[in-house]
């Protein structure tokens, strides 16, 4: 009750909770209710996003540009060997942050639930365009969708009510997971009361063994509870002296760089001449050469994803701050 009561308290759309032990598990919980709530059969997902492992999410997370089609009309990309073709046939996929298209496609009629990364992190950590939330959310309003956050990434790194809070914008449904309990087995699927109540009133199935069980929970309480605002402006000071440490080193370096996103989780993208929007403009990076860049720091102790992603915790204090900038320094002289 008290981990309950403590996300309704700080996620703007929590007006009921369902906890779970995954996000990938609480996204299907989501789907089933977008469903039953509109009649409607369509998922409708976003290049580069993830939601999940499942055969009928896991499309179109890192497609190669061989693959994926044209930007305008993006051909589905299955996730992994073994998964079966079918399972995507109840999903569509368009470009993220390109609200005409996403009009366009929602006026079809046929989308139960549109979910996205509220800023997209997964791939890249890409801020929403002006006004893009916004025109998501009524789009969905005007023809009968049902938004869904996924917050799994964003929640508690963009801020202790989650991205939707800093972007001003509150969907039906949210699921957070991972950095609600400082990495135990939790998430949670969050949203309308209307919404939530049906797994009690409308039929609709939602359960596991290990939803909500003592020792999580705990987790999550203690976690929520060190959370603190006095926490966030130390921890956000920290994480924006190494993002903005890491764009200055590159730039003396004559390294062509984009160092992109927030105070906690920012994003290191070689070879582009300027921010990317969308996960197209992503995969224009210089990838191989960021690759041997991670290598680089690794033999100077600091791993990093491969990816580009970087995340800062609140135990990374001033002086793993000043190493890791250090590190980064020699790591530029290896791949000049």
């Amino acid at each position: 009750l008290e981990a309950a009561r403590i996300l309704c308290e700080r996620i703007p759309s929590a007006q009921r909770i369902r906890f779970g032990s995954s996000g990938s598990e609480v996204a299907q919980a989501a789907f089933r209710l977008a469903r039953a709530a509109t009649g409607k059969r369509i998922i409708l997902k976003f290049e580069g996003h993830y939601h999940g492992w499942f055969d009928n999410i896991l499309w179109s997370t890192a497609p190669g540009e061989n693959a994926a089609g044209p930007e305008d009309a993006p051909v589905k990309v299955a996730g992994s060997v073994g998964q079966l073709a079918s399972a995507g046939d109840d999903l569509d996929v368009i470009g993220w942050n390109d609200l005409a298209a996403l009009e366009t496609r929602l006026a079809r009629g046929d989308i139960a639930g549109v979910i996205m990364e509220p800023a997209m992190c997964n791939q890249g950590a890409i801020a929403p365009a002006s006004g893009y939330l916004e025109g998501a959310l009524a789009a969905c309003r005007k023809h009968g969708a049902i938004l869904i956050f996924d917050e799994v990434i964003t929640g508690f790194r963009l801020g202790r009510e989650g991205a939707q809070k800093r972007f001003g914008v509150t969907p039906d449904l949210s699921i957070f997971a991972k950095a609600i309990a400082n990495g135990f087995p939790v998430a949670a699927l969050v949203g309308r009361a209307d919404l939530l109540d049906m797994f009690v009133t409308g039929g609709v199935l939602h359960g596991g063994t290990f939803n909500a069980q003592p020792v999580t929970m705990a987790a999550m309480v203690a976690t929520q509870k060190a959370l603190t605002p006095e926490l966030y402006e130390a921890w956000s000071r920290r994480g924006v002296r190494l993002r903005d440490g890491i764009r200055d080193i590159l730039n003396a370096a004559g390294i062509k760089a984009q160092v992109t996103g927030f105070e906690l989780m920012f994003h290191v993208a070689f070879g582009l001449d300027a921010p990317a929007r969308n996960y197209r403009g992503l995969l224009k990076a210089d990838k191989p050469r960021y690759v041997k860049f991670a290598h680089a720091l690794l033999k100077r102790g600091v791993r990093v994803l491969e990816r580009g992603a970087w995340f800062v915790s609140s135990v990374h204090d001033d002086a793993v701050i000043d190493a890791t900038l250090e590190a980064v320094r020699g790591a530029v002289e290896d791949i000049k």
